[in-house]
């Protein structure tokens, strides 16, 4: 927590931690390392993204070959949210994330593991994927953190929620962040969360038309998103950060101050483009198209348009394809050419609707009667395989699992007794130090008289009640090892353990 009070520690940390792998040579603490230094090396000014990229693969890589799973849900979280988004597809990191969500339940890391998920559920919308198993989704992972009473991540991953609700109309409002999920004024009232919210919120405002609102919002959150621009939200921000002014200045005499302010996002987004950025290049050409806007050029102006269009379809971006459809009809609309303003509005509301965003389908119904058909009854919600549910209940019953014999066992042997520390007894001096040491080394939640091991890994399907057999079974089940280890039952002690070094890799 150094760097809350001094700013410039937390980089002089992350440069000693390479320098010292570089010196020594690597430990479980190294990958981690790597993914901090990736990470100062694209949030620096110069914004060096070949470099991170390289020191966050190389992050990942060590994590999977040291096996350090106590820093493993860490080195993921910081790495797909920091990092590799910039030169993979977006939606690649969502299993990866998953991931470190279930080793972080696994090894009792629970607020990086739920921070995990919070991450997958914001990459999970930022992607376009179906609201609708998004929503359910986050929901039952909100009521898990508030289960576990992780209050500060509820909070912030409430918001987005919020914005789930509010765009597939299933909330009393459109852009007022109450409803299901949270209510804006209470939430107001707290710290935490409350930039997060106002970020979704300004989302909404701006896909809802209020841009007095969407341009407040911008206003109080812009000195924000200086220094902090690695997260993948920081495209998004700028993204409607330029939209909210090109949108203003179409409705503002001031328009060359705005336009001029709007190209400095431009600018900002190509920066990252140059270096491969590929999750920026559709919201970059509808930028583009945003800007050629205001010239006379109307086939210029359409090509554009109709370039932003294939890239956001072809990229996957099913909510930014919709869009920019809807972007491409105002501006038809404006040219009074009915014929295209109608073909691009129809385009826009389908792709809202089968995004799952029914109130902004609704409010171009609304606004656009004449353009739109009246007779869409049904439509494809993008239930695709990347879109679909992946909130399981299976790492929090084995974590709950765990932590349940672990109860049981201190209270069924007391640790001060001979019989406490022959609960699984190696036989072999050597052994039992060898052993002793890859306990400390692993960080095992099991030890007991610093001569025995049994892998959390090997418990997660286990329960204290069971008989011997039983818990062999549900250790096939899980896909557990059982190599080498004996399960004592009630009746049984001085079961002898295999080295786990050995066992486990």
């Amino acid at each position: 927590l150094v760097h809350l009070q001094y700013k410039d520690a937390l980089d002089v940390m992350r440069m000693r931690s390479i320098r010292i792998t570089v010196k020594h040579g690597v430990c479980d603490a190294s990958a981690l390392a790597c993914a901090y230094y990736g990470s100062y090396l694209i949030s620096k000014e110069s914004c060096d993204i070949t470099g991170g990229f390289r020191f966050g693969k190389l992050a990942l890589d060590l994590s999977e070959r040291i096996q350090a799973n106590e820093l493993k849900s860490r080195t993921i979280l910081l790495s797909n949210f920091m990092i590799v988004h910039w030169k993979i597809p977006l939606a690649k990191t969502l299993d990866s994330l998953m991931k470190g969500y279930e080793i972080g339940m696994l090894s009792g890391d629970i607020e990086m593991a739920f921070t995990c998920a919070g991450i997958y559920q914001q990459h999970y919308y930022y992607c376009g994927l179906s609201l609708d198993s998004g929503e359910k989704d986050l929901k039952a992972f909100c009521d898990q953190m508030l289960e576990y009473k992780q209050m500060k991540e509820l909070r912030t991953y409430q918001p987005l929620r919020q914005c789930f609700l509010n765009l597939m109309g299933c909330s009393k409002y459109r852009v007022r962040m109450t409803g299901d999920a949270m209510n804006q004024a209470e939430f107001e009232t707290g710290k935490l969360g409350v930039a997060v919210m106002k970020s979704y919120q300004m989302q909404l405002a701006y896909y809802f038309c209020d841009l007095e609102l969407a341009g407040k919002l911008m206003d109080e959150l812009r000195p924000q998103s200086v220094n902090f621009t690695a997260p993948y939200f920081q495209v998004a921000r700028r993204f409607f950060f330029a939209l909210i002014l090109f949108a203003k200045a179409k409705r503002n005499l001031r328009q060359k101050s705005l336009v001029k302010t709007a190209k400095k996002d431009l600018v900002w987004i190509n920066e990252r483009l140059q270096q491969g950025a590929i999750n920026c290049n559709h919201k970059y050409l509808i930028l583009v198209a945003e800007e050629s806007s205001f010239g006379n050029d109307d086939e210029n102006i359409k090509r554009n348009y109709d370039q932003a269009i294939s890239v956001a379809r072809r990229s996957g971006f099913r909510q930014d394809e919709a869009l920019a459809n809807e972007l491409a009809a105002q501006f038809f609309v404006e040219r009074n050419d009915d014929y295209w303003a109608s073909y691009y509005m129809k385009r826009a509301r389908v792709l809202y609707m089968e995004w799952g965003a029914l109130a902004k389908s609704e409010q171009i119904q609304e606004k656009y009667p004449i353009l739109v058909e009246l007779g869409i009854q049904h439509v494809d919600r993008g239930k695709n395989f990347m879109g679909r549910r992946r909130f399981s209940s299976r790492m929090s019953d084995a974590h709950k699992s765990v932590l349940s014999m672990e109860s049981n066992l201190s209270s069924k042997f007391d640790p001060g007794s001979t019989s406490s520390l022959s609960v699984f007894k190696v036989d072999d001096p050597k052994e039992s130090t060898d052993t002793a040491a890859t306990t400390r080394s692993t960080g095992s939640r099991w030890s007991f008289g610093r001569s025995s091991l049994v892998s959390q890994t090997s418990l997660n399907s286990i329960d204290s009640g069971r008989s011997s057999a039983s818990r062999r079974n549900a250790l096939q089940q899980s896909g557990a090892s059982l190599d080498g280890v004996d399960m004592p039952s009630s009746s049984s002690q001085g079961q002898k353990v295999k080295n786990p070094r050995e066992e486990y890799g």
